[in-house]
């Protein structure tokens, strides 16, 4: 009885720590978002790691790391990261368009149109793309 009670526990420990991680992911995430618009890419690239290392199957964490590479101009790094989010979510229009636009900054054009034409081919809505 004793075993069974402190299985029954553990089981209802781990289950509690559970929202925990995904709550500090989010915040992680939240936060990076921030430093992302004050354009501290750096600030944001840490937060963004952090909510990753929480919860590896967040594609717009890589998205968004990947956004603030970009911003930095270190195109290998984001493209990377889009190739992530890109993997997990293979619908994902937006990842595919700024894959192109990391693609472009390296001057690799016929890998950014590709990219961009897969977007539209997602979304045929999304306006960005056709740029």
């Amino acid at each position: 009885m004793k075993r069974l009670i402190l299985i029954a526990l553990a089981l209802f420990i781990s289950a509690c720590a559970a929202p925990k991680k995904e709550k500090d992911a989010e915040a992680y995430y939240n936060r990076g978002v921030a430093w992302q618009k004050k354009g501290d890419y750096d600030r944001a690239i840490t937060d963004y790691t952090k909510a990753i290392e929480i919860n590896p199957g967040d594609a717009l964490a890589y998205y968004n790391r990947g956004n603030a590479y970009q911003g930095k101009g270190q195109y290998e790094r984001a493209i990377s990261d889009y190739n992530k989010a890109i993997e997990l979510n293979p619908r994902f229009a937006m990842a595919y368009n700024n894959r192109g636009g990391a693609y472009l900054g390296k001057g690799l054009y016929d890998q950014a149109i590709s990219d961009c034409n897969k977007a539209i081919e997602i979304n045929p809505k999304f306006a960005g793309a056709y740029v």
